[in-house]
């Protein structure tokens, strides 16, 4: 896979981290997909992209109080750019969305 090659190319880089949870994500493997995520933010604690994503995992795994936290620690890092406005996009449907 591209993406393992990446992060063997640049291991210090939370990119490929993201990008791999990404996939998780997109398989439904949320946990897998916060491990990632998690990951990404030890080797860049303040990626507002790892956290716009941490937050969309913890949002569909049910924990808004979770997304809450990783969605305005995004904003927070870029409140004007992608990785901001994808948590703010988030951060209202996490306000809209109702979990029965």
């Amino acid at each position: 896979m591209c993406l393992r090659g990446a992060k063997v190319l640049i291991p210090e880089h939370e990119i490929p981290e993201v990008f791999l949870g990404t996939v998780d994500f997109q398989e439904g493997n949320f946990d897998a997909a916060e491990g990632h995520y998690r990951k990404a933010l030890e080797l860049n604690p303040r990626s507002a992209f790892a956290y716009a994503h941490l937050g969309e995992a913890c949002l569909f795994r049910k924990d808004k109080e979770a997304a809450r936290t990783h969605l305005a620690n995004a904003i927070a890092l870029d409140p004007l750019g992608e990785s901001g406005k994808m948590a703010r996009r988030l951060m209202e449907m996490t306000d809209q969305v109702k979990f029965v």
